[in-house]
């Protein structure tokens, strides 16, 4: 019977030894980095991303869809961005395609810029573990916003929260809107592929 509150002690103990050793060892985390890990999650929970991106003194439009396409099959998984009328960036396997996007813009930095969210989420990832990540607070869209400033890229997000809200890449900048997928939404674009 005085087994269990021993073995309780113990496993306590070796617990507290461990965080105690693990706290001990590691250098704290970066605010910039612990706020690029936060957003990436956000990234990570959504497959449909919306934006606004000034190109060449206009806006244009974005959708953004990770997911399965292909025709009937659907037979291949990746991410599709449609910008302005006609324009598209897609990514499977691997490889980046483009068709009539402008010329100032690189297939990758316009799934970037648009929040494509599988895109930036892996982008956010890497340069998080390469950088330490500075934060700046600033005034944008008429809103107090945080800047995640990365070598060539900073990402936006809301200040309490770390949810993207845009991104500045190659003196461009988007507007982005994360957007939950509902079944019939998600069989709307996949049936758009």
């Amino acid at each position: 019977m005085r087994i269990a509150p021993v073995a309780v002690l113990v496993v306590a103990i070796v617990l507290a030894a461990s965080f105690a050793l693990e706290a001990a060892g590691l250098p704290p985390v970066a605010p910039g980095n612990l706020a690029a890990a936060k957003a990436a999650a956000w990234l990570r929970e959504y497959r449909y991303a919306t934006s606004e991106l000034e190109l060449a003194g206009r806006t244009a439009r974005g959708s953004c869809f990770h997911g399965w396409f292909g025709g009937k099959l659907h037979d291949d998984r990746g991410t599709i961005l449609e910008l302005g009328t006609g324009t598209v960036a897609v990514t499977a396997r691997h490889r980046v395609i483009a068709s009539v996007l402008p010329a100032s813009l690189r297939p990758l930095d316009a799934l970037l810029l648009a929040g494509c969210t599988k895109v930036l989420g892996s982008r956010l990832d890497t340069l998080a573990i390469d950088t330490t990540v500075r934060v700046h607070r600033m005034e944008l869209w008429r809103r107090r916003v945080a800047a995640l400033a990365f070598p060539g890229l900073t990402l936006i997000v809301a200040p309490t929260t770390d949810e993207p809200v845009g991104v500045e890449l190659a003196g461009l900048r988007s507007r982005i809107r994360l957007v939950r997928l509902t079944p019939a939404l998600e069989r709307r674009l996949e049936a758009q592929r």
